[in-house]
């Protein structure tokens, strides 16, 4: 299947939006979240099996109530009629603006120093051990 790279044309991204608009899809957001109807993401032009042109939309509203963003994948048909949607959210409530990113690079850091201090002490006891070995072998000292 070619591929053809390039920008989506000002007229059919306006009518995407005004499609997705009057779709009722975009949420409304609680009082005081007026970033709510703001979504920010990609739009992908192409040709579906028969040849009619189609458009993907991918994006990430605002935030529409405490740490909740709609999450919308919208396919639309030719001249920005709306021919199928998903919309579920992203949610990482009580970990005010934690990313996976965020979080994992903590985790690996607090991971890093711990294995680091476990194998210090570790190393640290069978040189101690070995120590007390060879000076009790040479003091003649011995444990019954």
């Amino acid at each position: 299947m070619p591929m053809a790279h390039g920008v989506v044309v000002a007229q059919d991204a306006s009518s995407i939006c005004e499609g997705l608009f009057a779709s009722g899809l975009v949420l409304q957001g609680a009082p005081g979240y007026e970033y709510a109807r703001y979504a920010r993401g990609f739009l992908v032009a192409g040709r579906t099996s028969s040849n009619k042109r189609a458009w993907i939309l991918s994006a990430i509203g605002g935030e529409v109530s405490n740490d909740h963003h709609p999450v919308y994948e919208i396919q639309f048909a030719d001249g920005g009629a709306l021919t199928r949607s998903h919309v579920y959210f992203e949610d990482i409530a009580g970990i005010e603006g934690a990313r996976w990113y965020v979080v994992s690079a903590v985790v690996f850091i607090a991971g890093a120093l711990l294995f680091t201090a476990t194998l210090g002490i570790v190393l640290s006891a069978r040189f101690v051990a070995r120590r007390l070995t060879r000076f009790a072998a040479d003091s003649g000292w011995r444990h019954n």
